[in-house]
């Protein structure tokens, strides 16, 4: 293996070495300032390219960087826009994106061809040395076509169409921030996992000191079991407000390298794995977008890891030195050190309680694994508020007890007892209730579930404290089985890790809580577990809704179900239709899952509904939506879970903006545009809009990104009335008709 990493290691420095060796010039003269860099986080993909800063302006020229020829240009309103592919005399294709136009000898063939196709979105190839071009020639011009603001966007390929980091070429900038570190996040691997005595992901705040260096504000973080790391953070460029991502991040445990990552190149049929590069859990959670310093996937792996490493971190018992290191592309480096402290998990144990009629003796276990100092206790009200701390009356202890005294009268029902373990130990914050007070009944909670990478866990939040500890079953069709409970908070209790098929042959929980354990609540549990190599399909209680999940739609073991929702809005939802919530939100799918959802028979119109997803007040219409009027369902797919249903659009796309305006007259017309929008299913592409003047059918340019339409005529119109007409039609057949008369006046 050492010598394979040598050998890696080699190719890898001679393939950077002789990119470095390329003399590329800039690729246009708008700015030598990026918006964004090679590798950063875009919806579904990473971005394979810099993205190039032209002032909020269009019309700069664009430059080949180098002598070759023109392979392609491609014509969209999505994505790239207007693009143009310039294969270099080395074997690498430089592609630029987001353009105005082209230069005439690569715009006329585009234009005959749209002619040809009848549509704006076509793709044009050429032979080789049909257009050969000059280092320094002008190709195109910057614009903002499938997108929203104006800017290049500038790739360099390799030999094999792997986007490279055109940094490696030659081109530079100027830049000496060091990049910023702003969280950290430690993730339990396994179900014997504890961040801080708990097994639930945990973020840390980190500060500048100073010298490059980073620290964390919290001392002595306290590990038990397996972890990751995981980082926020993205360079800076003084002078600019832009955040980048990083060029390369290392973590390194007791000096030794565990997990590095550096964008140098990428793959396309990789791409999608930026799903498991960055940390969905968190950023659905509102925590930001956490990088990775691990491998979520023990059968996927990104080009961009330079180590064999997986970055789990399995720590020594007491101290250890974590180091991260953030360098961007010009050796700019910040570090961040951290001591983590691998402890053994204790819990404060109430061996009796014992009263008199001036106090209450509490006794708690004292052995070799139960040792704490600083032990001290304080009120907390029935909401779990902390009051103050309780002046003990007595403090003792003997080899086998600690011994607390409790003075009365009592301000309120319960307490909190709290310590600090003896050094490589962690231990949880006890309550107990040491008399019945009727305004504690009455209790209620509410229940959540957190999906980890791989532990499921449920979360009990009570409305008032629920007097001790209270008690959580997992009931199957023949056993029940106690799961410990670890406390989160007066309010709030966390189950303890167990193994996903407990959960999954479960039928409901139970939950006994309150004086002496006499509430109980019982909870309905419908959990699945599906397995990389298993698939699996869920039918919904009511049979409205079956979700198909492949054999490779996860990347690790998951509990999913399905359970029917209410959405904040129903204006858009037809007579009888629900929505389906299908979990787990947090995790990453590998593949798309299946969706099938049923609406009323006799339902009218139904090419107006269409299956859609619902997060934070936003509907999104699904890909690949088909009815099936005969049977009175909708099949479509998603590449996440998340919230469903069937939507009826019944409002037409706008269109506004239109230029030149109705009733007007005007000078020097060569432009027609308008705006398009559509609220809810949207427009497919530039088939579903049309332009027509005095009703001459015209192919106008549509960029997605923005909802602009445009048709420029090569000389200004000619005096006399004109009759401009759009019609726009969405994915639900809801069309619009716009007309514009205008006058163009004779020149003075």
């Amino acid at each position: 293996m050492f010598k394979k990493n040598i050998k890696s290691c080699l190719l890898v420095l001679f393939f950077i070495s002789s990119l470095h060796s390329q003399n590329y010039i800039w690729p246009t003269n708008s700015s030598k300032n990026l918006s964004a860099t090679f590798g950063e986080f875009r919806s579904g993909h990473f971005h394979s390219g810099i993205d190039i800063k032209t002032n909020n302006k269009t019309g700069f020229p664009v430059y080949a960087i180098e002598k070759g020829y023109i392979t392609k240009a491609r014509v969209s309103p999505f994505g790239y826009g207007k693009a143009v592919y310039l294969q270099l005399d080395n074997g690498h294709t430089a592609v630029y994106a987001h353009l105005e136009n082209f230069t005439a000898i690569i715009q006329k063939p585009i234009q005959n061809l749209q002619q040809e196709k009848n549509r704006f979105a076509v793709e044009k190839y050429f032979q080789k040395n049909q257009i050969p071009v000059s280092k320094g020639d002008i190709i195109a011009y910057t614009g903002v076509s499938g997108t929203k603001h104006p800017h290049l966007h500038f790739e360099i390929r390799d030999k094999s169409d792997h986007p490279i980091n055109p940094f490696l070429c030659g081109l530079s900038i100027n830049d000496f921030t060091i990049p910023s570190i702003k969280e950290i996040a430690i993730i339990p691997i396994d179900k014997h996992s504890r961040i801080d005595g708990l097994p639930k992901i945990k973020t840390f705040p980190v500060s500048y000191k100073g010298q490059k260096q980073y620290y964390i504000r919290q001392k002595n973080i306290k590990i038990n079991g397996p972890i990751a790391i995981e980082i926020k953070t993205y360079d800076t460029v003084h002078g600019l407000w832009n955040k980048y991502g990083p060029y390369s991040i290392k973590l390194f445990h007791n000096n030794e390298l565990q997990f590095a990552q550096q964008y140098d190149t990428l793959s396309f049929e990789k791409s999608h794995l930026i799903e498991i590069d960055r940390d969905q859990q968190l950023m659905i959670n509102d925590k930001g977008r956490f990088i990775r310093m691990w491998n979520y996937s023990n059968n996927e792996t990104l080009p961009f890891y330079t180590t064999d490493k997986t970055g789990i971190l399995n720590l020594q018992e007491g101290e250890n030195h974590i180091r991260i290191e953030v360098q961007d592309y010009n050796k700019n480096k910040s570090t961040l050190n951290i001591n983590l402290y691998q402890a053994i998990e204790t819990e404060l144990k109430v061996m009796n309680i014992l009263q008199d009629t001036s106090k209450y003796d509490i006794y708690l276990k004292r052995d070799s694994l139960h040792l704490y100092h600083d032990i001290s206790a304080r009120w907390i009200d029935k909401y779990g508020n902390q009051i103050k701390k309780i002046e003990l009356s007595d403090f003792s202890k003997t080899d086998s007890t600690y011994k607390m005294s409790i003075p009365k009268p009592l301000l309120h029902p319960s307490i909190e007892i709290y310590a600090n373990a003896v050094k490589n130990r962690t231990c949880h914050d006890i309550q107990i209730a040491l008399t019945t007070d009727k305004s504690y009944q009455n209790n209620d909670f509410t229940v959540s579930y957190i999906h980890n990478p791989s532990t499921f866990l449920c979360e009990l939040s009570f409305s008032k404290i629920p007097g001790n500890t209270p008690t959580f079953f997992l009931q199957d069709e023949n056993n029940t089985h106690q799961v410990k409970l670890i406390r989160k908070s007066a309010l709030t209790y966390i189950t303890e890790p167990v193994d996903f098929d407990l959960w999954a042959n479960s039928l409901y929980s139970e939950v006994r809580f309150g004086q002496n354990h006499k509430e109980i609540a019982r909870i309905p549990f419908n959990f699945h577990l599906i397995t990389p190599k298993t698939s699996i399909q869920l039918i919904s209680e009511d049979s409205s809704a079956i979700v198909n999940f492949g054999r490779e739609a996860v990347y690790n073991p998951m509990l999913i179900g399905i359970t029917k929702v209410l959405p904040d809005s129903q204006h858009y939802m037809p007579h009888g239709t629900s929505f389906y919530y299908i979990s787990p939100k947090e995790q990453t799918l590998k593949n798309k899952i299946g969706l099938q959802i049923s609406y009323a028979p006799g339902t009218q119109k139904p090419e107006q509904l269409g299956i859609y997803s619902y997060e934070k007040g936003e509907f999104s219409i699904l890909d690949q939506n088909k009815i099936y009027p005969e049977k009175y369902y909708i099949k479509a797919q998603s590449g996440s879970t998340g919230t469903f249903g069937i939507l009826r659009d019944n409002v037409p796309p706008e269109i506004t903006k239109v230029y030149p305006g109705n009733g007007g007259s005007y000078h020097n017309v060569k432009i027609l545009q308008a705006h398009v929008d559509d609220h809810l299913s949207g427009i497919e592409d530039d088939t579903s809009i049309e332009m027509m003047l005095n009703g001459k059918k015209l192919i106008c340019e549509y960029n997605a990104g923005n909802g602009m339409i445009k048709y420029l005529f090569p000389q200004y119109l000619a005096p006399g009335q004109y009759n401009l007409t759009i019609v726009v039609t969405d994915k639900a057949m809801n069309q619009y008709i716009k007309n514009s008369l205008f006058n163009i006046l004779e020149k003075f």
